[in-house]
């Protein structure tokens, strides 16, 4: 299974991994990058709070019970939270973009199996 697990993924600051001397839409392919990322992005929604719930985690149930196929993440929130994951979406967006629909199909998949989107 190739499912995402966080908890497989050592940390390593993704500015520490940013100082690759390559262009960015390179450097996001690198495996160690990927997981990062992946890493970086499941910390952020469970990180992201309004008021007491979590706006992620809460905007994810809401798109499995509504059979919607798109989550809304503010770019702001983003930029907020992991600057440095932000400016990789802004150099890099189809690659990080692939990555953060593989976290998200991972955690659906695990808390919601019946959905189909």
């Amino acid at each position: 299974d190739d499912a995402f697990d966080v908890r497989r993924v050592p940390e390593r600051p993704l500015v520490e991994l940013a100082n690759a001397l390559m262009p960015p839409r390179d450097w996001v392919q690198q495996e160690l990058t990927k997981r990062e990322i992946k890493r970086q992005f499941w910390r952020f929604i469970f990180t992201v709070r309004h008021a007491s719930t979590l706006r992620y985690v809460a905007r994810i149930r809401e798109l499995c019970h509504n059979n919607h196929q798109s989550l809304y993440v503010s770019f702001d929130d983003l930029a907020e939270h992991v600057p440095a994951l932000a400016a990789l979406l802004v150099d890099a967006p189809r690659a990080v973009l692939a990555l953060l629909d593989d976290v998200l199909r991972a955690y659906i998949k695990r808390n919601w199996p019946d959905y189909v989107p």
